[in-house]
């Protein structure tokens, strides 16, 4: 169960709790000032920060940094298509 405040993120660490592409049950954890959501199974987390970025993370264990917030359109059917090569997005926004 997350906590939220009056202003909708998290304000205290948790696990984000969720069903993945093979149908286990995993669980993330999730920092203060974050908020966190799936989109085809793979895990969305908002995180305020100075920066404006997403980190793309695959199943092998790479990361790719893409700044600004708009995906490419590979790693935007690999989520759509539910392809299993996306771990997670790990979305920085300004505070």
């Amino acid at each position: 169960m997350l906590q939220v405040s009056q202003n909708k993120s998290i304000i205290e660490e948790k696990s984000f709790k969720f069903v993945n592409l093979s149908n286990e049950i995993e669980y993330m954890p999730i920092r203060s000032n974050s908020l966190a959501y799936t989109i085809c199974q793979v895990p969305v987390i908002y995180s305020l920060s100075d920066k404006e970025d997403i980190t793309v993370i695959t199943m092998d264990g790479s990361q790719e940094t893409i700044n600004g917030h708009q995906l490419n359109f590979e790693t935007s059917q690999n989520i759509f298509n539910r392809t299993n090569l996306i771990k997670a997005l790990h979305v920085s926004i300004k505070k």
